[in-house]
């Protein structure tokens, strides 16, 4: 489990979340993930393989949120923000 809990922010960027803490940083199913892992189309974010075990390093998962996050929906819809 995550003793810091599982919330963006400052933190050891190569911390590393289990699936289901990274879904509830994201509030999003687990479930969402293991699709957006297997869809083969880079919708998710990047993913380590430890073992048999998937996690998600901190720094990848802020990175996600910021690179997800618009200021109008025309933004979203086209992929491209404005800064």
């Amino acid at each position: 489990m995550n003793p810091g809990g599982t919330h963006p922010g400052p933190g050891d960027p190569d911390q590393l979340f289990a699936p289901e803490e990274a879904a509830a940083l994201l509030n999003v199913k687990p479930q969402t993930l293991a699709k957006w892992r297997m869809g083969g189309r880079g919708l998710g974010p990047h993913f380590v393989k430890v073992g048999r075990a998937i996690r998600y390093r901190r720094a990848t998962l802020v990175s996600f949120i910021e690179g997800n996050t618009f200021t109008n929906t025309a933004e979203a819809r086209s992929g491209l923000r404005e800064h």
